[in-house]
């Protein structure tokens, strides 16, 4: 009798079917991963396992590959930290709970596994047709792209140059080129084609790390003009596509501020406001202070006093606030005589206050 190797359920696979290993989302399960070769990477996660297939059959081959794949002297040393967790991650998806499906890798680095970091050791391992017998290859054109909702939980493998392709920019500073917003309409109103469909780009796109991910997210590739007609006044832009015609246009992006005209008035007005009502609040507790004793004439004086002071400080602090010149110029630098308080003028009716070496 042929031999057989064990299916999932108990069911037998003929030695000769030898079954394709590539997951199908439409038949299959979610099932704790109970393996050794991928526990690394898997960390104990649910797989999806095809119908028909074994943990321990696609364990087994998976094991004879990564024999031969760790001793092939064309795997470079860039590649080997991201091979063998990339075919795991492949072969054994994780599982999405909720939907039943498996999880597949980021789309941005898979291209850059693709096309730049194992560029010759997946095009030397997509030449044997029988591989996909052995393992599972990343599909990039299968994943979702970077940024949609659809990645929200894609498996990474952690590849640090593509970390940060989307971030919460709402403007570009320079010319554009370190922008990562998720724009992705012009300023007539157009939409976004994604850059991997441009023709002039498809050989070229694993040069702009910006680009990759299949994303159509407005951009400012260094070295990269566009050529066509181009309707904005610089920044970010993106191709569109107008009565069959491809061209570029300016996506509207605003230009960030100057950090110091943010600085000059945002943050200096806002410290001096705070000054302010630190020295108010230091008015009305000396007020208080004068008013928790008698009633005589050195209260009262006394009282007009921080009264006054209080006044003279809140005024100086909003002339600056409402000066920028002034909010330049360094504060003047003051001995230890002239820090000593001054007694202030009182007004005609009101006699000066009789000097005392007691204060309450």
């Amino acid at each position: 009798m042929p031999s057989s190797s064990q299916g999932v359920g108990g069911n037998k696979l003929s030695k000769g079917l030898i079954p394709d290993l590539k997951p199908d989302s439409r038949r299959g399960t979610c099932q704790p991963y109970l393996g050794s070769v991928c526990a690394e990477y898997i960390n104990k996660e649910y797989i999806f396992l095809s119908e028909g297939l074994s943990q321990e059959y696609v364990e087994q081959k998976l094991r004879s590959a990564f024999d031969v794949i760790s001793k092939s002297p064309d795997l470079s040393p860039a590649c080997s930290p991201y091979a063998i967790p990339a075919i795991c991650l492949s072969t054994f998806p994780p599982c999405d709970r909720q939907t039943e499906r498996p999880r597949k890798l980021c789309r941005e680095e898979c291209e850059v596994l693709e096309s730049r970091i194992c560029r010759k050791e997946l095009a030397i391992a997509r030449q044997y047709a029988a591989l996909e017998k052995q393992l599972v290859l990343p599909e990039c054109q299968e994943a979702a792209p970077v940024g949609s909702p659809e990645s929200a939980n894609c498996v990474r493998v952690g590849i640090p140059e593509v970390r940060q392709l989307i971030r919460p920019h709402s403007c570009y500073k320079g010319e554009g080129e370190d922008y990562r917003g998720t724009t992705s309409t012009t300023e007539s109103g157009l939409m976004c084609q994604p850059w991997n469909r441009h023709p002039l780009l498809r050989g070229s796109i694993a040069n702009h790390l910006e680009l990759i991910g299949g994303h159509n997210f407005c951009r400012s590739p260094r070295g990269l003009d566009g050529g066509g007609r181009d309707d904005g006044g610089g920044g970010p832009w993106c191709y569109v596509v107008s009565n069959d015609q491809t061209f570029k246009e300016s996506c509207g992006v605003p230009r960030c501020s100057n950090i110091r005209e943010l600085y000059l008035y945002v943050a200096v007005p806002a410290a001096l406001v705070a000054v302010a009502l630190l020295g108010l609040c230091i008015g009305v507790c000396c007020m208080r202070r004068g008013s928790s004793g008698g009633k005589d004439v050195k209260q009262v004086t006394d009282k007009n006093y921080y009264y006054n002071y209080a006044n003279i400080f809140i005024s100086i602090c909003f002339l600056l606030l409402f000066s920028p010149q002034l909010q330049q110029m360094p504060p003047p630098s003051c001995s230890k005589r002239e820090q000593e308080p001054m007694p202030l003028p009182l007004t005609p009716s009101a006699a000066p206050p009789p000097r005392s070496t007691t204060w309450r």
